[in-house]
């Protein structure tokens, strides 16, 4: 933790509690993460959306040998888990 921050934190907890400072920083650590998994899941849905629309073209065989087939089941895996976690 940096000085600044440090010595923040010691201020607003000699105003607030600990309980209230510790409370605050839980908060804002959620914020980010959900922000950080609602970004990851579009780019993930982005990802998976191309991958889905230019693999048949790539392999019109249909025999889904190209490593990019994995790549859509572990993004389609990804994104469900994602869509439960938001």
């Amino acid at each position: 933790m940096d000085d600044n921050l440090q010595h923040e934190m010691q201020g607003m907890i000699g105003v607030y509690g600990i309980e209230e400072v510790a409370l605050a920083v839980v908060k804002s650590q959620e914020r980010y993460f959900d922000e950080m998994l609602a970004g990851l899941l579009s780019a993930a849905k982005n990802a998976l959306a191309d991958l889905e629309g230019i693999m048949p073209e790539l392999e019109p065989s249909g025999d889904r040998e190209h490593p990019a087939w994995r790549t859509i089941e572990e993004l389609r895996f990804a994104t469900r888990i994602a869509e439960c976690m938001c």
